[in-house]
This record gives C-alpha cells, sequence and structure tokens, in this order.
C-alpha cells in the first residue's frame, strides 16, 4: 500500500514539473518561429533589392543636352519666370523651358482697342527657314451617344405517351429568338482656323504651335556621354550659332495701320549632362507643409534655355 503510495506521489510531481514547463517550451517555440519567419523576410528582401539592382544596372542610362540661347533684339529681357519684351501697345512672353524647346508665346494687348494679330503674315523662322502659323486648318469636335438592348421570344410544349415498352413518358418542346435592338445619335462641329486672331482689351492670348530644335548638336570637343566632372561647354555667338531663330508677328490696333515685330535668339551654349546633375529627388513643400513621398525636380530651370533628353547607346561613341 505504501509503495503504491509512493508510486502515485512520484508520478503527480512529475506531471506537475511537466505542466509548468510547459509555458517556456511554448515560449522557445514562437522565438524560433519568429527567427524562421525573419530569417525568411530578410532572404526575400535581399532577393528583391538585388533584382532591383539589376534591373537598374541594365536600364540604359539617361542624359540631357542642355541649351542655353541669348537674344540680340533691343528689348528683350528676362522677367521673373520670362522673356519679355514690351513696347506701348503689347507685350510678348517667352519661356523656352521643355524638350525640344518651347516656341509658345503669350501676346498681351495693353490698350483699350482690340489687337489683331494676323497670322496669316506671322511665321516662325528657323535657321532662315519660315514656319507657317496660319495653315487653313479645320478644326471638328465630334460627339455621340448609343443605346443598346435585347429582345427574346420563346415558346415551349410538352406530350405525354407511351414508350415502345408501354412506359410512360412525359417530353418537351421549346425554341427561342433573340433579336438586338440599338439606337446612336452622334454629331459634329466644324471650326475652321482664324487667319486674324483677335485680342480684346486689357487681355492676352496664348500660341502654342512649334518647338525650337529636336535633334542633338555633336562636336568633337563635346562628350557625348560625360561623368559628373567631365562636363564639356560649346559656346557661340549670334553669326556661329548652329541654331538661330526668330518669331516674326504682325499686328495692329483697332483699325490702325499695321505693325510689326521681329524677334530673333539663337542658341548660345551647349552642354551635355549626367541626369544626376540635372535632376534631384525631394519632397514637394506647401504652406510650410511637406509631401509624404519625395519627387524628381529639376535643379535649374530658366526660360532662356531647353533640352533634349537622351539614353546612351551601344554603338560606342565618345562624341
Amino acid at each position: 500500500m505504501g509503495a503504491q503510495v509512493r508510486v502515485s506521489f512520484a508520478e503527480n510531481v512529475g506531471n506537475q514539473k511537466c505542466a509548468s514547463g510547459l509555458p517556456g517550451l511554448k515560449k522557445e517555440l514562437v522565438q524560433m518561429f519568429k527567427l524562421q519567419i525573419f530569417i525568411v523576410m530578410r532572404k526575400m528582401i535581399i532577393s528583391f533589392l538585388a533584382i532591383l539592382f539589376l534591373l537598374s544596372s541594365c536600364a540604359p542610362k539617361v542624359y540631357y543636352q542642355v541649351f542655353e540661347t541669348k537674344s540680340d533684339t533691343e528689348g528683350i529681357d528676362p522677367r521673373s519666370e520670362n522673356l519679355v519684351y514690351e513696347n506701348e501697345t503689347c507685350a510678348v512672353f517667352y519661356n523656352f523651358w521643355g524638350e525640344q524647346g518651347d516656341m509658345g508665346f503669350r501676346l498681351e494687348n495693353k490698350t483699350d482697342q482690340p489687337l489683331y494679330l494676323d497670322m496669316g503674315k506671322s511665321y516662325f523662322v528657323l535657321n532662315g527657314t519660315a514656319k507657317d502659323y496660319y495653315k487653313q486648318r479645320v478644326y471638328t469636335y465630334s460627339s455621340g451617344t448609343s443605346i443598346g438592348g435585347s429582345k427574346s421570344t420563346s415558346a415551349s410544349k410538352t406530350a405525354t405517351g407511351l414508350d415502345y415498352s408501354g412506359l410512360l413518358l412525359t417530353g418537351g418542346l421549346s425554341s427561342g429568338v433573340t433579336s438586338a435592338l440599338s439606337t446612336s445619335e452622334s454629331s459634329s462641329v466644324s471650326i475652321p482656323e482664324k487667319e486674324i486672331n483677335c485680342i480684346p482689351a486689357y487681355a492676352s492670348k496664348v500660341v502654342s504651335e512649334f518647338v525650337i530644335h529636336d535633334s542633338r548638336i555633336r562636336d568633337c570637343d563635346l562628350l557625348l556621354y560625360p561623368k559628373r566632372k567631365e562636363v564639356s561647354v560649346l559656346r557661340f555667338e549670334s553669326d556661329n550659332s548652329p541654331v538661330v531663330f526668330e518669331n516674326r508677328l504682325v499686328y495692329r490696333i483697332g483699325e490702325n495701320q499695321e505693325n510689326e515685330m521681329n524677334h530673333r535668339f539663337y542658341v548660345s551654349k551647349v552642354s551635355n549632362m549626367p541626369k544626376d546633375k540635372v535632376l534631384e529627388n525631394r519632397k514637394e513643400s506647401f504652406c510650410e507643409q511637406e509631401s509624404l513621398l519625395e519627387k524628381t525636380f529639376f535643379k535649374e530651370t530658366s526660360p532662356n534655355e531647353f533640352f533634349i533628353r537622351y539614353k546612351k547607346g551601344n554603338e560606342g561613341w565618345e562624341h
């Protein structure tokens, strides 16, 4: 009897020790599980970053050819974000900054009478070649609506009878027809291009038609794919510039006689730069508040400059 009591007591003590050890064992298992998850996640992150690195290294490098311009027309001055020509009756605003150069302009009427810009007599001239503003185009604007649906009809019949073995059978026959229904309406308006563009008193209009230059300039003194510290510059004067352009405008105020304006510009400097010398990533700020994510911005912009973006090729050219 005493031996049985001792054995039962020992078993109870052992069970209590096992029970007391379970929380510790669970804790160790949880920690091991967390460690395994951390190892797996770290491997996944490293693999993901490696893939991004490979993709970025395989992507062609981007460069920018930046053009700086000057004007030899008296009275054109930089003002805030524009190049401005102004006289007693009107003002013309230019901002070339953009891909291939934006030759658009804003013409402001400073008088109390209508200003009439004669597009048929106005031209953009690039390296001596005149390009028409007025091309006798017709602009067509169209709109339309459509309504669709379907209509179906069906019929069925049931028959009951005996088969060859004498069993009672019931069967059915059915047929249906579906037809589509649709209606549509459309309308269009054609507006011919105006040869005379009227600008009301104390108002302005924007004319945007041409880019300045759409191809890169190459020279033996200009590296095609320079590093940050290898940027070289080509400089030009009005008489030897590879890009000379003019904006020739003819206008009149009210019923007065016609006036002409000729604004002449030329490329004075060209340089090739790697992307990180032109662009930067930073947070956008507004009213003392910053955006959560960074955006890409040009480090510097100027109304008398424009650029052409190009990628590094495999042809092996140095210049």
